[in-house]
């Protein structure tokens, strides 16, 4: 497959992996692949969207926080990291979040 999503604050992260599966998908359809082996497939892209999803959120509140009171983005930040953990974000991620969320306090 492509290139795999690692989060990293401050610069560019997301790849078209996502489509690429989806597009994946779907070729697998057409062709009589049979269903168990597409629910393969549809599974990993749920992963893979699941993964996108706490990266993007973990982003989010890790870019932003001059915009809320302090003990609010540090609520925010802390349950978008324990939710990445959760996910099975990678510690380089984690890491990236943490670094750029004290920056810019």
């Amino acid at each position: 497959l492509d290139q795999e999503e690692q989060l990293f604050c401050g610069a560019p992260w997301r790849t078209d992996r996502l489509t690429f599966i989806a597009a994946a998908i779907e070729e697998c359809k057409a062709s009589a692949m049979s269903e168990e082996e597409v629910a393969t497939y549809i599974s990993l892209l749920q992963r893979e969207e699941i993964l996108r999803q706490a990266r993007e959120a973990l982003e989010d509140a890790s870019m932003s926080p001059a915009a809320m009171e302090p003990e609010d983005a540090k609520e925010a930040w802390s349950q978008a990291m324990e939710e990445g953990r959760r996910r099975g974000l990678r510690t380089e991620e984690l890491e990236s979040a943490e670094l750029a969320f004290f920056k810019s306090l």
